[in-house]
């Protein structure tokens, strides 16, 4: 943007919103362009008005403290929350008892059933992958 040039109100606005209300922050061709357009607008005016209130906001909230025992509070509750957890594990035997085993103990026995008759495979069992094949190219399936 040359000197010459005038900045529009939405121009300025889309600048404020990228470099905030200190001027001296801008490229000196948009800082008189925009100083330009303070002076003739008054909504441009009351958007740089805005956004130094933002601004400030901003700065005031970037300088103030946390609140006292917050970083206390977060690790107490963490704690709490790890031991919770802790708990949860250490009482889970207790919390599936026998009905867990049985259900663990049946998963083996299908397991190891399976294995027995189905077998493995091996170079006598006949390989279907071609025909599978062949079936899904002429639309079968």
């Amino acid at each position: 943007m040359t000197t010459r040039d005038a900045m529009t109100c939405e121009a300025f606005d889309a600048a404020l919103h990228a470099r905030g209300a200190d001027l001296s922050r801008w490229p000196a061709a948009e800082a008189q362009a925009a100083e330009r357009l303070l002076e003739a607008s008054a909504e441009a005016r009351a958007r740089f008005a805005a956004a130094r209130r933002l601004d400030d906001a901003v700065a005031q909230a970037a300088e103030a403290a946390p609140a006292p025992g917050l970083a206390l509070r977060l690790n107490a509750a963490l704690d709490d929350r790890r031991r919770a957890r802790e708990r949860w594990l250490a009482d889970s035997p207790g919390r599936f008892g026998l009905a867990g085993a049985g259900f663990g103990a049946a998963a083996v026995a299908v397991g190891l059933w399976l294995g027995a008759v189905v077998g493995p495979v091996d170079a006598a069992t006949p390989d279907f992958s071609a025909a599978f094949e062949v079936s899904l190219i002429d639309g079968g399936l």
